[in-house]
């Protein structure tokens, strides 16, 4: 979602240029290598939003679970995880 999210939101993405299943699921952002080397030089897309102090990664997410939402800035090895999670979409 937060991929998504800043694809739409920050990159003048369009929805209909996301690849969706016939059951709506997901299948591709379709993303060229440069873009997704851009949004992961940031990292801050998969930061936690809200109020300018909120820390609350397990919002959406159980603890113990995977981390959707980072309450800091992701560290080398946090960007490499949400890169191999992120895989199949692109």
């Amino acid at each position: 979602m937060q991929l998504g999210r800043e694809l739409l939101v920050n990159r003048d993405k369009r929805f209909a240029s996301f690849t969706f299943s016939p059951a709506g699921i997901l299948e591709s952002f379709h993303l060229t290598s440069h873009e997704i080397r851009d949004i992961f030089q940031t990292g801050s897309t998969f930061e936690t939003r809200g109020c300018p102090q909120c820390n609350r990664p397990y919002y959406d997410s159980r603890p113990g679970g995977t981390i959707y939402n980072y309450a800091t800035p992701l560290s080398h090895q946090q960007k490499m995880e949400v890169q191999k999670l992120l895989q199949p979409f692109v």
